[in-house]
């Protein structure tokens, strides 16, 4: 299990950020350069990824990311998503 306390909170709060630009771990530690931290950063996102695929899990996170992947790789299915539900995919 990951915790999040008081040591990994700003660390976790960085991976979110960087996961809610929808940039995986493998593409954040190839093209970021300049981000102060980043090598830290970089690191805890492969682990904390790797933690999660051991355990099948998903944080809050990966499932936005995936939706807006799948939306995008099939994006006839975007057309079945109930109207009251598509304001939040625009």
């Amino acid at each position: 299990m990951i915790r999040n306390n008081s040591i990994h909170a700003p660390i976790l709060a960085v991976i979110s950020k960087i996961k809610n630009e929808l940039v995986d771990s493998r593409k954040f530690s190839e093209q970021v350069v300049g981000y102060y931290g980043k090598g830290i950063v970089s690191q805890a996102y492969a682990c904390y990824q790797d933690r999660l695929k051991e355990s099948s899990g998903l944080d809050f996170d990966d499932i936005i990311m995936l939706a807006v992947k799948i939306l995008e790789k099939f994006p006839h299915i975007f057309g079945k998503i109930p109207k009251h539900l598509s304001l939040y995919f625009s």
